[in-house]
């Protein structure tokens, strides 16, 4: 991820060249044109840009850089330049909306323009927003909306970056932080706590059932009673988990892990600052803007069960007392299936490297929670899931290959999803040597699930007569 201080000396410089290739990210965004503040759903859409990054650690916005999807990495990546003519950008109108339309005042705001080298009558313009103070957050839109020019309606609202883009809060949410006079972590810590009680009981009403199937990193065994209850509670967790981020009733990719002996991580809830919460709230990762498994926030303490971090109808992972780690996400095209619509057909095409890349480094975090808590074993059963894999009139697929084979960059030879959901229940070793053996083994579940060979897995090697996901070629293709 490039820092702002290496973004800010590229612009001051004027060697503007070097942006190209960089990607957007939870502190920068690039614009290809100035927003078009005669109309008032621009103005809302700068106001939402900026308050956003206030919300959140700051940034820039950099207007004048147009962008491209690239289906390696999440984020929008800087393909070209369109210098904005300096006559066409009102310094002073922007800074007059940002004060009027954003509640509390945003401290610190710059709009700098970086002129062309070529043209000085054009330039890159930049919205700076500095870090702000947490006493002042969380930060308001509060436009007012002429409709029609009938009636006008006062309308509010808070967003906040998380990766690259801006996230809406709930108006439920908004509605409870004013209501109670709390701070919004606490609010939500709140609501977290009751709806897991709900789910909980819920769940549990219901019976459970499932095809189950299992391997393992070496030879296949046979699932003990126990390992099937066992199962049954993780089943339950990821259930939940799903509920809470308001992906239960949409396409939606889960791993869930338990080990073997369970734990007592009573550590999880001792400091921010045990090894065991750092390794959750910035996880393993191969590539700033790989596929990665964090959630964005700090993770929050739970009815002092669980740590969770999470994004509402994005992603969530959470670690559990007992040591079973949940992640899951969108199976939308803002990760799982990114840059991976058909455009023939309503199919979203898995893209192998997000699969690959995020089932990798969840068994790789669970190999450094386990080696933290000093864990006797690094066995643990694993649970896999997609589901609402049909959606209405869209549905998932996979295709054979890499990112740069026929299949996937043409969508050819699509296999599509044959239900509406897919489980496996694995059981295996995360240790270093096992762990990218059993990494293949719950690709490769999914991928004959569709109806594809070993052979059309990407990413792979063999290593004593196994196959492997390796982590190499994962690294190498992401930065293709």
């Amino acid at each position: 991820m490039s820092s702002l201080t290496e973004i800010e000396n590229i612009l001051s410089s004027g060697e503007h060249e070097s942006i190209i290739g960089k990607a957007e990210n939870e502190k920068l965004e690039f614009k290809q044109e100035p927003y078009r503040l005669d109309i008032n759903s621009q103005k809302i859409e700068l106001v939402k840009d900026v308050s956003s990054f206030a919300n959140h650690e700051g940034g820039l916005i950099i207007i004048g850089v147009k962008t491209q999807t690239k289906e390696t990495h999440i984020g929008d990546e800087a393909v070209k330049f369109r210098y904005v003519d300096n006559t066409l950008f009102n310094t002073q109108q922007y800074l007059d909306i940002i004060r009027d339309w954003i509640y509390p005042h945003i401290t610190g705001i710059e709009l700098i323009p970086f002129p062309s080298k070529q043209d000085a009558t054009k330039s890159l313009f930049v919205i700076k927003i500095p870090l702000q103070t947490n006493e002042n957050k969380p930060y308001l839109i509060k436009p007012i909306i002429n409709e029609n020019e009938k009636r006008s309606e006062i309308i509010f609202g808070i967003f906040k970056r998380q990766f690259d883009r801006s996230q809406h809060t709930k108006i439920e949410q908004i509605h409870s932080i004013i209501k109670d006079g709390q701070k919004n972590n606490q609010i939500l810590d709140k609501l977290d706590s009751i709806e897991i009680q709900l789910q909980n009981k819920s769940t549990n009403n219901n019976n459970i059932s499932a095809d189950l199937s299992e391997k393992t990193s070496k030879t296949p065994i046979k699932i003990l009673s126990e390992e099937i209850s066992s199962n049954k509670s993780l089943d339950t967790q990821i259930n939940t988990a799903l509920k809470i981020v308001n992906l239960d009733s949409k396409p939606s990719f889960a791993l869930g892990v338990k080990p073997v002996y369970p734990l007592n991580l009573g550590e999880l809830f001792s400091s921010a600052d045990h090894p065991l919460v750092k390794l959750l709230n910035t996880p393993p990762y191969f590539r700033e803007e790989g596929f990665n498994i964090d959630s964005g926030d700090n993770s929050k303490i739970i009815q002092g069960k669980l740590r969770r971090a999470s994004i509402d109808e994005d992603r969530l992972l959470e670690l559990w007392k007992n040591g079973s780690l949940i992640f899951c996400s969108t199976a939308g095209t803002s990760f799982l299936t990114w840059s991976g619509q058909d455009p023939n057909s309503n199919t979203y095409i898995v893209n192998p490297l997000a699969l690959s890349e995020s089932i990798y480094l969840f068994l790789l975090l669970t190999n450094k929670i386990l080696y933290t808590a000093n864990s006797d074993t690094m066995d643990v059963h694993i649970t896999f899931m997609l589901s609402n894999l049909i959606h209405g009139n869209i549905s998932l697929g996979m295709c054979p290959g890499n990112l740069k084979s026929f299949a996937w960059r043409f969508k050819e030879n699509i296999h599509r999803a044959p239900k509406n959901s897919f489980k496996e229940i694995i059981t295996g070793s995360v240790s270093e040597d096992e762990l990218p053996k059993l990494a293949f083994n719950i690709v490769s579940s999914l991928y004959e699930w569709f109806g594809l060979e070993h052979d059309k897995i990407p990413y792979t090697s063999k290593i004593n007569n196994y196959s492997i996901i390796d982590k190499n070629k994962i690294i190498e293709a992401g930065s293709g």
